[in-house]
């Protein structure tokens, strides 16, 4: 016996789970759309115009599914039939995550912005530019719950029958905007659209596609296991990669103990973990805390050969320094740390002297 009976009601009602029409409407154009006259290839945007809106309203029916048919379910019939032992410290709120403010917005606006878009595909680049700008925190925070709430509901899998499939349906849509919008821009290009049209979906494919790349490397920030701090308070993650790193605390040329790690890269500190598993379609690997150094208290030695350097200057804890060796990226990993700490000093002396600091903005001459 499940919770299902309610999720069933709804579909009655028109709330049934759902995938788009078309799977991949990125393709190229053809070399028979090349001749097309542009009455047709503006036909054709249109109709896939449309499909990125009926789509979306699929998508909300999904979230009103999980929204108005699960936590419902839980919250006003939990002992019908009675919520699993294991569920019962409040981890159910864990399963869903943010997703019933995700569903209200697709639902109250976005939904409502995109209905615009048919007739003024130019709209396109503004909303993307808002949802990437403004709302994409909804979805990091809901990618980093994402592997909790995987793991209790396959530990509960009898009683949150077909639920796994809803939940994944935030992370699914937010990849298909791109190919959507991708061969929206495409066909506007072809019928040689006013220039300020394809500014604004040129910018719509940028958006587009920077949204999952965020919500994805959430998801791994989510498998961080270990990290005693607040990961939230790390601020934005600018650069994650799995490299060999080498403890050369005690012995500053010791590389001979180098160790695939995962680092990430935060606005406030550097985290190194060890990998556990391998990538693959469907297996992402977990990260066991190891070190982590805060930015405040870094400093960048000497590269090591293909290596950069960094120091922990902590006097909390003994010296700390790690030899990062990057597979062809250790320059973008020292330029980005040197920006950072740069930007850290410079906001150091700016509350050491507001004044000074206002009056060389001011006249930096």
């Amino acid at each position: 016996m499940t919770i299902y009976r309610d999720v069933a009601r709804l579909e009655q009602h028109g709330a049934t789970p759902a995938t788009s029409k078309a799977e991949d409407n990125g393709e190229q154009a053809t070399c028979a759309e090349l001749d097309e006259p542009n009455e047709a290839i503006l036909k054709k945007r249109d109709f896939v115009l449309r499909e990125l809106v009926e789509t979306e309203e699929i998508y909300v029916m999904d979230l009103r599914l999980v929204v108005e048919g699960y936590m419902a379910h839980i919250h006003d019939h939990p002992n019908d039939p009675p919520l699993p032992e294991g569920l019962r410290d409040r981890r159910n709120r864990m399963i869903f995550g943010n997703i019933e403010i995700i569903y209200e917005w697709h639902r109250d606006k976005f939904l409502e912005d995109l209905r615009k878009c048919i007739d003024r595909p130019e709209l396109l680049g503004p909303l993307f530019r808002r949802f990437l700008e403004k709302r994409i925190f909804m979805y990091e925070h809901y990618c980093r719950n994402k592997p909790v709430s995987e793991y209790i509901v396959s530990d509960h899998d009898q009683y949150f029958q077909e639920l796994a499939d809803l939940l994944i349906k935030p992370i699914q849509r937010i990849q298909k905007y791109h190919l959507l919008v991708k061969k929206i821009l495409s066909y506007t290009e072809l019928a040689n659209c006013p220039a300020h049209v394809i500014a604004s979906l040129n910018d719509a494919m940028k958006c587009s596609a920077i949204i999952p790349k965020n919500a994805n490397n959430m998801m791994d920030v989510g498998r961080l296991q270990g990290f005693t701090g607040n990961i939230q308070a790390q601020g934005k993650l600018l650069r994650q990669e799995t490299m060999f790193v080498a403890d050369i605390s005690n012995n500053a040329n010791d590389r001979g103990r180098e160790k695939e790690t995962h680092v990430f890269l935060f606005e406030q500190c550097v985290i190194f973990s060890d990998p556990v598993g391998r990538r693959s379609q469907f297996v992402s690997p977990t990260y066991h805390y190891r070190a982590h150094v805060q930015m405040n208290k870094m400093e960048l030695g000497e590269n090591r050969g293909d290596a950069f350097v960094i120091h922990s200057l902590d006097p909390s804890k003994p010296r700390q320094s790690f030899a990062c060796r990057s597979e062809g990226h250790s320059q973008e990993w020292v330029d980005a740390l040197k920006n950072i700490i740069e930007s850290q000093f410079n906001f150091g002396v700016a509350l050491e002297n507001p004044g000074a600091y206002l009056r060389e903005l001011r006249d930096p001459l």
